[in-house]
């Protein structure tokens, strides 16, 4: 009798702490199953924000299109603007492709000047500019320094393009241009001003030293003066060597590259680069590159 009134405390101790193990398993999962909807929510929001960022960076194309309508020249040159709506902001700016020397339309000398002032020699400028015209022009005649099928095929690669650049990208493809190169010019190239020449007033420091014949005090001097503006178009020409004046261009081009920053509800932001291109300056554009970045 003593051992069975002794039992039964006992028994009673391990169903209380079984109560007290599910009661607490019962909580954890509670508690996971909260955060769990908690992080649910917080995606879903993310997802939400970065949706909304992207169709309000989509349709700032339209405003830039609108702006190009205009056809004033400054207008289409560069520019910069911001939209407030109520739950985002849209931050525009941006500047003609005519800033950047186009792979499908520069001549050889231009090119030849890009290379040697990003830090080739003169043979190796030569060779970078004849290997590009090669890679775009439909014949199969090789210039002095340049490379055809035959010459690809040798080297183990696809034979060139035969047509025009459609993305920086392809530069990868040019046989003979060094990687090194390649990122030394990227920034100042294009595939869609359509222009043989270039904008000094809104090109970047690199394209300006080609302009100057490599002269680093003729550009910096040219840079230095461009800030308060010109009055006279043979005031910017003048500022530049006679060997490089048939390669200036002060007429607008046919794409614009932006820089659109969107966010949203002051919490979300996004980045997107485009390059729009508009012929003969209507509102009918066409998004030429499209990238977007993680903000700020």
């Amino acid at each position: 009798m003593a051992a069975a009134i002794g039992a039964a405390p006992a028994r009673r101790g391990a169903v209380l702490l079984m109560v007290l193990i599910f009661g607490a398993a019962a909580s954890s999962l509670a508690v996971t199953a909260m955060r769990s909807s908690s992080a649910g929510v917080r995606a879903a929001t993310v997802y939400l924000d970065e949706v909304r960022a992207e169709e309000l960076g989509r349709a700032a194309v339209d405003l830039i299109a609108a702006r190009l309508a205009s056809g004033e020249p400054g207008v289409r040159r560069a520019g910069a603007f911001a939209v407030p709506f109520a739950d985002a902001v849209v931050e525009v700016s941006y500047i003609g492709e005519t800033a950047r020397i186009d792979l499908n339309a520069a001549p050889p000398e231009l090119l030849a000047a890009l290379f040697q002032a990003a830090g080739a020699s003169p043979t190796e400028a030569r060779l970078y500019a004849d290997r590009i015209i090669d890679w775009r022009d439909p014949d199969d005649a090789k210039r002095p320094s340049g490379a055809e099928a035959e010459d690809y095929a040798r080297a183990g690669l696809p034979p060139p393009g035969n047509r025009n650049f459609v993305h920086l990208a392809e530069l990868d493809q040019v046989l003979g241009l060094p990687a090194a190169m390649r990122e030394a010019v990227v920034g100042a190239v294009t595939v869609a001003s359509g222009k043989a020449g270039v904008d000094p007033t809104i090109a970047g420091r690199l394209v300006v030293r080609a302009l100057s014949g490599g002269e680093e005090r003729r550009a910096d001097t040219f840079i230095g003066r461009r800030g308060a503006g010109f009055e006279r178009r043979e005031d910017i020409v003048a500022a530049f060597p006679t060997s490089s004046r048939a390669f200036i261009d002060l007429d607008p081009g046919r794409a614009v590259r932006a820089t659109i920053r969107v966010v949203v509800r002051g919490r979300f932001e996004r980045r997107f680069e485009a390059v729009v291109g508009s012929e003969g300056g209507g509102i009918d554009v066409q998004v030429v590159s499209w990238q977007s970045y993680p903000g700020p």
